[in-house]
């Protein structure tokens, strides 16, 4: 069963390290793959080209996955020539290393500084975090930041997700904490929960949100009426906090996809 989640759809700054070539300013573009969004909404087959170089094809409910494929492989010269339009345009953007990374879920400021290093390494004293690269470029520092986003997601979320668990009574089975591309987080058949550590990032309501959008996938796998009925019993105004997360991947950071 494909598991339930909530996508991050618009993502307008968002650039993926892995579309740059190591120790190079020239633009590669990964291997074409996509994720399939279906919605009961879509009267046809849509591509959206996401500005991490990403594919999402918007298919209307019960289309098969060989005829999704068949209208890729038609698509793929505009899928590629649109990618590599918005390589062009991420490239043009310039380094984006953050002086300061605002962890708003925890109300914590931590400032960032970058020095050269053989290994990718870093260290966090109080709120200082030290990048440690090879050359001072999205290229090597975004990796480590990543790491360090990371290791502080699997420390602080899952007793955040513990409290809002108490707070709904719905209790996963596991909890997972990652660096994803594309989710804020996922709910599989089996009760795991899977977690973006890009939620510190978020303003307390808005983290407050994700989470219990996530927990109530434990009793519907899916985004039904009563889905959003249940989430609604807990976070009242989650339409609104909705639209602020998606405007937060919009106008956000690109590192930490």
């Amino acid at each position: 069963m494909r598991p339930a989640c909530y996508k991050m759809h618009r993502m307008a700054n968002d650039s993926q390290l892995q579309l740059f070539q190591e120790g190079s300013k020239a633009a590669a573009i990964d291997p074409l793959s996509w994720e399939v969004r279906y919605n009961k909404r879509a009267k046809r087959l849509t591509i959206h080209v996401l500005p991490h170089g990403g594919v999402e094809i918007v298919a209307p409910p019960r289309v098969s996955a060989r005829v999704i494929s068949e209208f890729v492989s038609l698509q793929k010269d505009w899928i590629e020539k649109a990618r590599a339009k918005m390589l062009a345009s991420i490239e043009a953007q310039g380094p984006l290393l953050p002086e300061h990374i605002e962890l708003k879920a925890l109300g914590r400021t931590i400032e960032v500084h970058y020095d050269q290093g053989e290994k990718r390494k870093f260290e966090l004293r109080a709120d200082r975090l030290d990048i440690f690269a090879p050359d001072i470029t999205p290229t090597d520092c975004w990796p480590t930041l990543k790491t360090w986003l990371r290791q502080i997601g699997k420390q602080y979320l899952p007793p955040m997700l513990r409290q809002n668990a108490d707070l709904t009574g719905l209790a996963p089975k596991r909890v997972q904490v990652r660096n994803q591309k594309t989710r804020w987080g996922s709910c599989s058949s089996q009760g795991t929960i899977s977690l973006n550590a890009a939620i510190l990032l978020l303003e307390p309501p808005q983290a407050h949100y994700v989470l219990v959008h996530e927990l109530c996938h434990l009793r519907h796998m899916n985004h039904s009426d009563r889905y959003w009925s249940l989430v609604g019993s807990f976070v009242p105004d989650y339409r609104q906090i909705d639209k602020s997360v998606d405007a937060f991947w919009k106008n956000g950071p690109a590192w930490p996809r």
